[in-house]
């Protein structure tokens, strides 16, 4: 076990050279599973799998190590799946390890090249069905009209919801939600819709003090929007934060 850590290690350098691993460990997840492959859309339809990770944690990025196939593989290419992850996932977002897999870091597209057992991170434009996209910073989002939107920090939290029409519990959260008890708490609400055309009709029916913003398709791939409701939490410093605002303690 120790060495294979210190592989992981290495691999976590060669990949990262300016972040600092901060700790190797191993977890556990539960995964939707459909022909031994992840679902991350309508998950609940799908029978859930546990599957056993190894997890560099650093800086910026975790690096996960996937046992996908139950066979006591976790590196170089015996990994079954890599993932990724911030601290606003519940668990990493994965991909089939293959040669070269392509990482969208914060809207940046990075190759993944893997060569004799060692992970490189290089600056690259390969765009693949099988990407994995990571936000651990505010990026500008671009909107479905073509705008783009940078949202302004007015409290020590912010909170980019992004909602549908079209989501029972994201229509629930936001006709409860009590904006003036979350401002008061030092939080600022941003709604972004995705992905629906009434958008305003609900806003303006419902008097909800919102702008009616709608993220583009390109901008929700960036910000690894594959089911709803989905949340990131920023602090002034423009930075994910450690942990998601649970909206539910601010309803009316």
């Amino acid at each position: 076990m120790k060495h294979l850590l210190f592989i992981l290690i290495t691999v976590a350098y060669s990949c990262r050279p300016n972040t600092e691993i901060k700790e190797v460990k191993t977890a556990e997840f539960k995964f939707s599973v459909y022909n031994n492959m992840p679902i991350f859309e309508d998950e609940y339809l799908y029978d859930k799998k546990l599957k056993k990770c190894i997890i560099e944690e650093t800086d910026e990025i975790d690096i996960y190590y996937i046992d996908w196939n139950n066979n006591g593989q976790f590196k170089e290419l015996g990994i079954d799946y890599l993932g990724i992850k911030s601290e606003q996932e519940y668990k990493p977002t994965i991909v089939k390890i293959d040669t070269t897999n392509s990482l969208r870091l914060n809207g940046q597209a990075y190759d993944l090249r893997i060569q004799d057992g060692l992970m490189n991170m290089t600056s690259g434009t390969n765009s693949i069905d099988s990407e994995l996209h990571l936000i651990t910073k505010l990026t500008p989002i671009v909107l479905e009209n073509g705008d783009t939107f940078y949202p302004e920090f007015h409290q020590d939290t912010t909170v980019l919801y992004f909602w549908a029409t079209w989501c029972r519990p994201c229509i629930e959260t936001l006709k409860n939600i009590d904006n003036q008890k979350l401002n008061d708490s030092g939080i600022q609400l941003i709604p972004i819709a995705y992905n629906c055309s009434n958008s305003k009709q609900f806003l303006e029916g419902n008097k909800l003090p919102f702008e009616d913003l709608i993220i583009s398709d390109e901008s929700a791939v960036n910000y690894n929007i594959k089911s709803l409701s989905k949340q990131y939490s920023f602090l002034k410093n423009k930075k994910v934060s450690r942990k998601n605002v649970n909206l539910k303690e601010y309803h009316k």
